[in-house]
């Protein structure tokens, strides 16, 4: 069982657990744009003129992070404000670029979605998510543990937990749908 109030007390505001997570604009699909800082993302109509890569992702409106993550404890904050439509996790570095639909732990991708009103952990059953719309999100992975955990951080309360084996790099993973309010990386502060 994860101890909220404890992961929420030893990763707020420590910079170096944080791993100041930034935004990789070479993944981040067409429709995206990404901050000068490579911390602020938004989904925009008019398609912006980039280099085709295999790293890029050209269906789903996604963008990846860095650093790669092979060991150790990482924690960061994603502001994700008004969005109606927000995924945000950790994926295998190999996450398929082009698929269709959204990806599932089986894929090499652990996320926690929100629709609407709605929340679920793809392939892994509904989370706890708080009756309020979160508004600002904590991601924290324990490699060694194969955990990554969620949290509402405004509720300081536990989202949900994967439980899994990682077996290469990981790397951060946001997904913004296509409404124009923006999603940042933001550094927890107490």
């Amino acid at each position: 069982m994860v101890d909220t109030a404890k992961v929420l007390q030893t990763t707020r505001g420590k910079k170096e657990q944080q791993g100041e997570t930034r935004l990789s604009p070479e993944t981040a699909h067409p429709n995206l744009t990404v901050s000068e800082d490579k911390k602020c993302v938004q989904y925009t109509k008019r398609r912006q003129d980039v280099l085709d890569s295999p790293k890029r992702f050209i269906v789903n409106t996604v963008v990846l992070g860095f650093p790669y993550f092979h060991s150790g404890r990482h924690f960061w904050e994603v502001e994700v404000g008004d969005k109606t439509t927000w995924e945000i996790g950790v994926c295998t570095d190999s996450l398929a670029t082009r698929l269709r639909r959204s990806p599932a732990a089986a894929q090499g991708s652990w996320q926690l979605r929100w629709h609407g009103n709605d929340s679920d952990a793809p392939g892994a059953g509904p989370p706890l998510l708080s009756e309020l719309k979160p508004r600002d999100m904590g991601v924290f992975l324990d490699y060694e543990t194969g955990e990554i955990s969620f949290y509402n951080m405004a509720a300081k309360s536990h989202s949900f937990t994967f439980d899994d084996t990682f077996n290469g790099p990981l790397r951060p993973y946001f997904y913004l749908g296509h409404d124009s309010e923006p999603l940042r990386i933001s550094i927890g502060t107490d």
